[in-house]
């Protein structure tokens, strides 16, 4: 054993002092490419090749740097890397460890695991589970000791994604594009800020930005009824054939055609910016018209009503 400063206690004992390497690579050159030959500054580990003696030459070999653990291994910190091994948990890989167990490793395929000894894709992460059903979820912590947290995991078997709060004990907020750009679920083109390619389902109502304060230019609508009357109600089943790649049923509906209701009422009818410049009815925007219409339809009901009064008011008087 050798010691540099004190008694050693190793083949190389350094004591209180940094260990320094020259180099010849200057801070102009490109990365130096791995081959069999070692670089100035180069710290490396050989094995015995499966044989006694270890030599230079062979393709295995194990180098740990690590800090604390003198009496207790969950004080310490430590990096394996390893060359060659035939045992496929150590076979070229790096592992970073602390408290004296693995956190994180790189395997022989370049795939990332935090959490497992096995990744089998570019970045594998097992770290907690929040609640029940649920598995494999991983968090961030972007919004430091106080904020909120993103999660994405496996809630009951299904691939989720949602906001928590900083201790993971309840659910919280969890909020897209607030800065704008288009939102898409079941594609990859979405033409809206929320564009779902499928059906959507709720329990409560939709509810519309309606309030006076955000709105200008206020005029009651011309002509309802006859609006009303031009519009063509009619059942169809979607064309499967020429979906594409929409997420159509094959169930039979009831609607409008939009092409047909856009020479009528244009301002319901949007175009989205596809390919295709497919049209979109907004079918709620027609329910004002509809009050309108049903509005006026009652008007001419009920003068109606008022000249049958007067013709049966006067045929009594005949009697």
């Amino acid at each position: 054993n050798v010691g540099l400063g004190q008694i050693p206690n190793a083949k190389l004992d350094i004591g209180k002092g940094a260990l320094m390497l020259a180099t010849s690579v200057s801070n102009t050159q490109s990365r130096p490419s791995v081959g069999i030959s070692r670089i100035d500054g180069e710290i490396s580990a050989y094995g015995a090749a499966g044989g006694a003696i270890n030599i230079p030459s062979a393709d295995d070999g194990f180098l740990r740097i690590s800090a604390g653990g003198g009496s207790n291994a969950t004080t310490k910190t430590f990096i394996d890397i390893a060359g060659y091994s035939g045992n496929t948990d150590v076979d070229k890989t790096i592992v970073l460890g602390t408290a004296g167990q693995e956190r994180m490793r790189i395997n022989a395929s370049g795939n990332v695991g935090i959490g497992t000894i096995a990744p089998s894709s570019p970045l594998t992460v097992n770290t907690i589970n929040p609640g029940s059903g649920t598995t494999d979820w991983i968090a961030s912590n972007i919004g430091g000791a106080a904020g909120n947290r993103v999660v994405g995991g496996i809630l009951n078997g299904k691939s989720t994604i949602g906001g928590h709060n900083n201790s993971l004990s309840a659910w919280a907020d969890l909020i897209i594009n607030p800065g704008g750009s288009n939102v898409g679920i079941g594609t990859a083109n979405p033409s809206y800020t929320l564009h779902v390619n499928g059906s959507i389902a709720g329990t409560s109502a939709y509810n519309n930005l309606s309030d006076v304060r955000y709105k200008t230019n206020v005029k009651s609508i011309e002509n309802p009824l006859q609006k009303i009357i031009k519009l063509r109600g009619v059942t169809f089943d979607w064309d499967l054939k020429n979906a594409g790649d929409k997420k159509l049923d094959s169930l039979n509906h009831y609607g409008f055609i939009a092409q047909e209701v856009e020479k009528i009422l244009p301002q319901v009818v949007t175009t989205a910016k596809d390919i295709a410049k497919t049209k979109a009815v907004a079918y709620s925007d027609i329910v004002p018209v509809l009050v309108e219409a049903i509005k006026e339809q009652q008007k001419q009901i009920d003068a109606l009503q008022k000249k049958l009064e007067t013709l049966m008011n006067l045929m009594e008087n005949k009697k």
